[in-house]
Order: C-alpha cells, then structure tokens, then sequence
C-alpha cells in the first residue's frame, strides 16, 4: 500500500515541477517581450526627444527597476517554486488542477488525498486498503496532460514582435540605434549629429605663406541649409553659395598656419 501512496506523490510531486517549467517558460516569453518593448519605447521617445542626460539618468533607472520587477515576477518566482524554496502551488492545487482538466479523477483524487490525512492520524487498515484500491485506479492517469505548454504559444508572438520590430527599425534607422545607446549611456553626453555632412579638401592642399587660398565645402545630406561660415583663428566668415550645397571662402594673404572649422545651421564640422 506504501509504494502505491508513493507512486501518487510521486507523480504529483512530478506534476508540480512540470507546473513551475511551465510557468518558468512563460515568464521568460512575458519578460523578453516586456523588457524589449519598454527599451523599444524608450528608444523611440528619445529619438524624437534628444534627451539631455539629467532626463535620460532617471529614465535609465526606472527601465533598470522595471527590468528587475519583471524578472523577479515572472522569471525568479516560478525558479524559487521549482527548487521548492517558495513553493505557493502544491499538493492541494495540484490535485485541484488535474481534477479541472480530468473531470472523472476530480473527486477520486481529493478523496484520495483526504483518506490518506486521515490515514496518518488513525491507521485504520480498511481506510488503508480503500486508499490503496484508489490509488491504483489513479496510477494510470497522465497527470502532466494537464500542463497547458500549448498556452505558451499565444505569447510567443508577444516577444516576436517587438524584437523583429526593433531590428526591422534598427537597419532601416541607423539613428534609431544611436537612440537605443544613448538610452543605455545615459550618463553620457552627445552632441546633436547634423542632417548633412561637411566635405573639403582643404586638408589635401598644400599653402605657401603670404598667397590667396581658396576653402572649398560642399554639405551633403538630406536637408541642406541655405548659408555656411568658416572659422579661421578666433574670425568667423560667411561663405559664397555658389549653388547645390556648394560654398567657397577665399583667404587672403596667408600669414601663417590656423585652425580652420565649418559651420551651417548651427552644427559645426571637426577641426
């Protein structure tokens, strides 16, 4: 009678941990896709938004304090369940589980499982006998059928989704990806990048004292500003349009060497 009493908490001992894999699976779905969309939302707002980092600095905080929330939740709970540490779902709401799902066995195994309470505390041989009679005739059912792992599918589209959203954003916007890092570098500061793109050869020309030198810039890129201005020394200088993002400056009588730098639309080009 003690091996077929076993062979029953056995197999809902069993079903238990199947319960907790379970809810561990599910977890990771729920936590994948939670953590992605709030990283997505945050990158989507601070692309627009160009955050300085005294915003960027809390808001980094409260997706960190949202991540952990979210794993300890869904992830580190049905772990503790698992490896019985803080274990909320047993014997009772096992047995009450697979009784929902086998509607034959419900009553057969509550009773069951009360006998055996009752068992404990008189040792009567005919109440023993009626336990094992039950038991065996509940020995043959597949109790971690009752295990809804085809559930799970419902948030898999959960986590998908959001992740082949950000990479399908993340190679169509590159910038959108310079928005995600500054979300995670939130103690860092980045300067505004310029909707064009300064061009010279200025660097490639070679300059003799007291001649003219003409500064070549083209700007490139998707909105062109209509003036730009050369910065020689501490001097700030407009430059002549001479059409289609083409400017030119021409210095007269060099005197020395200087550091020379751009300016359109209030970006600056690199010295």
């Amino acid at each position: 009678m003690q091996a077929s009493n076993n062979i029953l908490i056995n197999k809902l001992e069993s079903f238990i941990k199947k319960h907790y894999q379970n809810q561990l699976l599910k977890g990771a779905i729920i936590s994948l896709s939670l953590i992605l969309i709030a990283l997505f939302v945050l990158s989507f707002a601070e692309f627009y938004g160009r955050f300085s980092t005294n915003i960027r600095t809390p808001l980094f905080y409260i997706y960190l304090t949202t991540c952990i929330a979210v794993l300890v939740w869904y992830v580190i709970r049905p772990i503790l369940g698992l490896i019985n540490l803080n274990r909320k779902f047993g014997i009772n709401e096992a047995s009450i589980a697979i009784g929902n799902h086998f509607p034959e066995v419900k009553d057969k195994l509550l009773n069951t499982l009360q006998l055996q309470e009752e068992l404990t505390s008189s040792g009567n041989s005919l109440l023993a006998a009626s336990i094992d009679q039950k038991t065996r005739q509940l020995s043959p059912i597949p109790f971690t059928k009752a295990i809804p792992y085809k559930k799970n599918l419902k948030y898999v589209k959960y986590g998908l989704l959001p992740a082949f959203a950000l990479l399908f954003i993340l190679l169509v916007s590159p910038g959108f990806k310079q928005s995600a890092n500054r979300v995670v570098s939130y103690n860092k500061h980045f300067e505004i990048e310029a909707p064009f793109q300064f061009i010279t050869d200025l660097n490639q020309q070679d300059f003799i004292q007291n001649q003219n030198v003409a500064i070549p810039l083209s700007l490139e890129g998707d909105k062109i500003p209509q003036d730009a201005y050369v910065h020689i020394g501490e001097q700030r200088y407009k430059m002549k349009g001479e059409g289609a993002g083409t400017f030119s400056f021409e210095l007269k009588n060099l005197q020395k060497s200087t550091d020379v730098y751009f300016e359109a639309a209030g970006f600056t080009s690199k010295l």
